[in-house]
């Protein structure tokens, strides 16, 4: 026999491990890491560590710490803290209240509310249709779309909403960057340990056999 709970995936039957944990997750706690899916029946408090290879369900909210699954992550209380907390998902991310974190997700993004945060969606969408259906301040990077009912508030803060975005592209604009940098560096660092000039080396050909 196999424990664990079932799951459909292309009209197949997969089970697929899971671990419980009946308590808040603190930093007493440690860090958490696991394979398979995660259930957690309360809280994460005190900057606590959490990470499974599958899909991440916490009950509870997210009071301070970093939350990363390899599936979904399903958070049905709220996400309230500071910089420190981050939630990371390879799959679709959803939570009610998000507000002054960092949000990370591979796929899709839902909540109700989305206020001062930091939102990037690789391959999906952000969604704030539901409840208030509010996104203001923050930053949020998708490849897609954004859906809400209201952007800002009365407060004026600045919203920032970058459309078409793609990680993958972006990493690599970076790593050129930092080529040219370093040929530009090499190049100034020669001009002045031969004293050549422009003129001296900007019609030379350059054999490499």
């Amino acid at each position: 026999s196999i424990s664990g709970i079932i799951t459909t995936e292309e009209d197949n039957f997969t089970v697929r491990s899971q671990r419980i944990i009946t308590t808040d997750v603190n930093a007493m706690i440690g860090k958490i890491s696991c394979e398979g899916d995660l259930f957690i029946r309360g809280n994460i408090e005190d900057g606590a560590a959490v990470s499974a290879t599958g899909n991440i369900i916490i009950s509870g909210d997210v009071r301070s710490g970093t939350v990363s699954a390899g599936g979904t992550l399903l958070i049905q209380g709220e996400v309230k803290s500071g910089t420190e907390t981050s939630l990371e998902a390879g799959g679709q991310i959803q939570c009610p209240i998000l507000e002054g974190i960092s949000v990370h997700a591979k796929g899709n993004i839902y909540a109700d509310v989305i206020a001062n945060c930091s939102v990037s969606s690789e391959t999906g969408s952000v969604y704030a249709l539901t409840g208030r259906g509010l996104i203001f301040g923050g930053d949020v990077k998708v490849h897609k779309s954004v859906y809400a009912r209201k952007i800002g508030n009365m407060s004026g803060c600045k919203n920032s909403f970058t459309l078409g975005s793609c990680p993958e592209l972006e990493a690599e604009e970076a790593r050129a960057n930092t080529r040219c940098q370093k040929a530009l560096e090499e190049l100034q660092y020669l001009q002045e340990k031969y004293h050549l000039k422009e003129k001296d080396y900007q019609e030379t050909v350059y054999d490499r056999k």
